[in-house]
């Protein structure tokens, strides 16, 4: 085999966010509603969004070339509102 030829796996993490804009109770006031999912890939999927380290140096063996970093990470949903006046 040759050195540095091996490719290790993709990890990704998905966050997303959706605000709306409303109108306040005065005229120049404003409010937005806000939703936001973090790691929304774990929420989708528990296999997805996890981390897998490379072995090496620690450990060498035939097929085993990463390891998996802990659980499942939690995802998380907010909702909110924002005022401004």
């Amino acid at each position: 085999m040759k050195r540095n030829a091996e490719t290790g796996s993709w990890w990704r993490k998905l966050d997303m966010r959706i605000a709306q804009e409303i109108p306040g109770f005065m005229p120049d006031q404003r409010a937005s509603v806000f939703l936001v999912v973090d790691k929304m890939t774990n929420l989708l999927n528990d296999d997805w969004g996890i981390l897998n380290l490379q072995n090496f140096p620690y450990s060498v063996e035939t097929g085993t070339a990463e390891s998996r970093v802990g659980d499942a990470s939690r995802y998380e949903i907010r909702l909110g509102v924002d005022y401004t006046f």
